[in-house]
């Protein structure tokens, strides 16, 4: 998977775990107004230095995050 699919927060509102692993995602866009949200894990994805500000700004929107994985 390379972008997130349409309207992805809206569509899982009671989304709690979120593994999306091994894909081709660079940015965080598609978590943007999920609420809920407790574990990430984006595990060699293609989050870069160049993106990180953006990556910093969705995480902490996400409110109700505890755990995140995005070595």
């Amino acid at each position: 998977m390379a972008e997130w699919p349409e309207n992805f927060a809206a569509r899982l509102p009671n989304l709690r775990i979120l593994n999306v692993n091994y894909n081709f995602l660079e940015d965080l866009s598609g978590l943007e107004g999920i609420q809920g949200l407790r574990k990430l894990m984006m595990i060699g994805c293609r989050l870069g230095e160049e993106r990180s500000s953006s990556v910093m700004r969705s995480i902490r929107a996400i409110g109700t995050l505890e755990e995140i994985d995005l070595r």
